[in-house]
């Protein structure tokens, strides 16, 4: 579905009442929709997606997104579906089935507003490749991770050493929980210790 794609004058689109119960594939379909302010998707029937790569890549004028109640059991790449997005603060993906997803090459790449991320419920087992998920997501200082998720390979995640950063990264929930770098962090996560993990500010 490349309906909507480069329409960057576009600031609204009623879409809300699609069927979508057939579609397999959303790639690319609000792809540099950049004057977009809202879209109603949230009652979408994604059962049968396979493909959201691209999706609201460069639709930067979206400060969020109702995608929570998605199905997306079935998909298999999310490569840059958020990627360049960056007026999005929040994104509501914590609920996902994400268990047949193999690439999030790029996912949020650029997504400069996002300050948390929740993926809580995420089975990253089938998962090859997180290269670049979060280059230059800029203001991420927060990550929800569940006893499923685990890194793979160079995710971009972000080092941030200066004041008022430590660098460290702690265990919200349990403050003796905690690793020293971005890289120890991507690197030490096994999912036993689940929970809300923030980048330690000097007090």
């Amino acid at each position: 579905m490349y309906v909507l794609v480069e329409q960057g004058g576009l600031t609204s689109v009623d879409v809300g009442s699609w069927d979508t119960s057939n579609v397999t594939t959303m790639s690319r379909m609000f792809s540099g929709a950049s004057g977009l302010t809202s879209v109603d998707v949230r009652s979408w029937d994604t059962s049968k997606v396979t493909d959201m790569s691209w999706m609201f890549y460069g639709a930067s004028g979206l400060t969020s997104v109702d995608v929570g109640s998605w199905d997306t059991s079935n998909v298999t790449t999310m490569s840059r579906m958020f990627s360049d997005a960056r007026g999005l603060t929040s994104v509501d993906v914590g609920s996902w089935d994400i268990s047949n997803v193999i690439t999030m090459t790029s996912m949020f790449y650029g997504a400069s507003g996002l300050t948390s991320v929740d993926v809580r419920s995420w089975d990253t087992s089938k998962v090859t490749s997180m290269t670049y998920m979060f280059v230059d997501a800029t203001s991420l200082d927060s990550l929800k991770l569940g006893v499923k998720f685990r890194f793979k390979d160079s995710t971009g995640l972000m080092e941030k050493n200066a004041v008022p950063y430590t660098g460290k990264w702690k265990n919200a929930q349990d403050e003796t929980v905690s690793y020293g770098s971005t890289a120890g962090f991507v690197k030490g996560y096994d999912g036993s210790k689940p929970g809300t993990y923030v980048r330690e500010k000097i007090k």
